[in-house]
């Protein structure tokens, strides 16, 4: 089974890639990026990098991490229509979506929900034997969502997707 992992963003968002039969491995990861400041014109390029990128890797299911909180409403806004192309772009494919926090995904990669930014990367790397891989934060958050999100199949449950 092929996994994707998406931590959408407000001009950018992070994927990764794993297949998952008895182990995880990773396929790829990378930064959807978007090259303009209109807002419009961003979300129309996100919504085509999207597209090319399930259209090469043909992902079963998909892991997409929720927006817990924002103390800045402008952010929130932008993230929240960069999300919205996403699920679009997924949906439109048929693929299983899979709404996640980011609390759910420290502690399903981490086993802690306090977990920093470099907890997860290292269990991600650790996980996925990624030793000499260099990215972007958000590349690893990306694989930590779609590792979280294959446990969650694994054990015929997904995880509690209202955890904040």
């Amino acid at each position: 089974m092929k996994i994707i992992g998406i931590d959408p963003g407000s001009t950018r968002a992070g994927y990764g890639i794993i297949s998952f039969e008895k182990t995880p491995s990773f396929i790829a990861g990378g930064i959807i990026h978007t090259h303009s400041s209109d807002k419009n014109t961003l979300l129309a390029e996100l919504y085509t990098s999207c597209n090319e990128l399930l259209d090469t890797h043909k992902p079963d299911v998909a892991g997409v991490e929720k927006l817990y909180f924002a103390k800045n409403v402008r952010t929130a806004t932008e993230v929240s229509q960069s999300r919205g192309v996403i699920l679009l772009s997924l949906a439109q494919r048929g693929i299983v979506i899979e709404e996640i926090t980011p609390l759910a995904v420290k502690q399903g990669i981490s086993g802690w929900g306090g977990a920093t930014k470099k907890d997860v990367e290292k269990a991600v790397r650790q996980t996925l034997m990624l030793d000499g891989f260099k990215d972007h934060d958000d590349v690893f958050d990306a694989l930590a969502i779609a590792l979280v999100t294959a446990y969650s199949l694994r054990t015929n449950h997904f995880i509690e997707k209202n955890t904040s």
